[in-house]
């Protein structure tokens, strides 16, 4: 019985040591590639989000990457992509005088691959005279934490118009159930979600269920290894995810009704916050029936809609164009100068700018790319 306690001890301290050593190791590694202190996750890292409370993860803080990429035709592009000390890809100065727009979204509007002038935003900043852009995304974001942002953010910036930008799997992260059964959006990390009461909750919607969360706030290698271990299982049974089945049932799935439902509470809290604001929502992408329902529960709740941004990109892509970067979703250069496009022709035939006060105007239309 002693010689079975005394191997059992010995098994447990060996595990202890192999935690301990990834552990290091793992910190080692964030310190010489990312710039990430060994002891703490701080703002300034190399990479371009970091974990914290209040949100799950954020935009870092004074990010920079200068360097080459490819996009999805295998072409080699120059970027300059960087953010301020508030996490913000481009923050105009907060001159009275100018009309200011704030632009919110996920990965697409966080845009890590693409220069700042490059961006749809940046686009839409250098094409429109006496205009202020401040733009603000985070890959993989839900509506609920885009909304957490706008509420830090809109006080101090104070714009007259916002542009959000949605994305047909933000009724994925809009609801825990449904980010749970993802193997195609889920993020393994703890984010906020909101109950049907009004209620914000944080839970982890991780696939490797056997380990607590509280040990993601404290341990980048057990965090490492379960989100190591959700990739695998995503690759592996990416046919089986939830957002297919909500694809080839239509919207009556019971879970994505309860997305809407939820989204909806959040958009009215939206709505709220930004009374008094010129408020404006596009879609990035177009998966059926998450865009057509999207576009419905703008016209319930009093968005104005810009539609056909999708389209218009895909557009390209069938005359063969490239449009995207090396992972085949996100917009290249090309694909954010068509967005701003539509963008800047949905203001000028709507008149937004005139109707937005101080006045604002647009410089000469952008040439059609081919």
């Amino acid at each position: 019985m002693k010689k079975y306690s005394i191997n059992f001890v010995l098994i447990i301290c060996a595990f202890f040591l192999l935690f301990l050593t990834g552990e290091f190791l793992l910190r080692f590694y964030h310190l010489i590639k990312y710039n990430r202190p060994i002891l703490f996750s701080v703002k300034g890292s190399r990479q371009p989000i970091y974990l914290e409370e209040k949100l799950g993860w954020r935009a870092t803080e004074n990010y920079s990457f200068q360097g080459m990429k490819k996009d999805a035709g295998d072409k080699e592009y120059y970027v300059d992509s960087t953010t301020d000390e508030n996490g913000f890809k481009i923050f105009g100065s907060n001159s009275p005088e100018k009309l200011k727009i704030l632009f919110i979204g996920d990965s697409y509007t966080q845009a890590v691959e693409i220069s700042n002038d490059k961006t749809y935003y940046g686009v839409v900043a250098e094409e429109l005279k006496d205009v202020m852009v401040f733009a603000y995304g985070v890959g993989n974001y839900g509506t609920l934490q885009e909304y957490l942002i706008l509420d830090e953010s809109i006080d101090r910036i104070k714009p007259q118009i916002i542009v959000w930008q949605f994305c047909c799997n933000d009724f994925i992260n809009n609801d825990y159930d449904l980010d749970k059964a993802s193997y195609l959006n889920n993020s393994g990390t703890m984010r906020p979600y909101l109950d049907s009461q009004g209620n914000i909750f944080y839970k982890n919607p991780k696939h490797l269920h056997i380990i607590p969360d509280i040990f993601f706030n404290y341990s980048r290698f057990i965090y490492y290894i379960s989100n190591t271990t959700n990739r695998l299982l995503s690759a592996i049974n990416e046919e089986k995810s939830i957002e297919l089945l909500i694809v080839r049932n239509g919207p009556t799935h019971a879970g994505f009704k309860r997305s809407l439902e939820t989204t909806k509470r959040i958009m009215a809290m939206i709505k709220k916050r930004t009374a008094g604001i010129d408020f404006y929502t596009f879609c990035a992408d177009i998966m059926p029936p998450f865009y057509d329902e999207y576009k419905k529960l703008c016209a319930s709740e009093g968005y104005k809609f810009i539609d056909g941004i999708p389209q218009a990109v895909q557009e390209y892509d069938a005359k063969g164009s490239v449009t995207r970067v090396a992972d085949k979703s996100h917009w290249n250069e090309l694909g954010h100068r068509i967005v701003a496009e539509k963008i800047l022709d949905y203001f000028q035939t709507n008149a937004v700018l005139k109707n937005s006060r101080p006045q604002a105007s647009r410089g000469e239309k952008l040439p059609e790319k081919n």
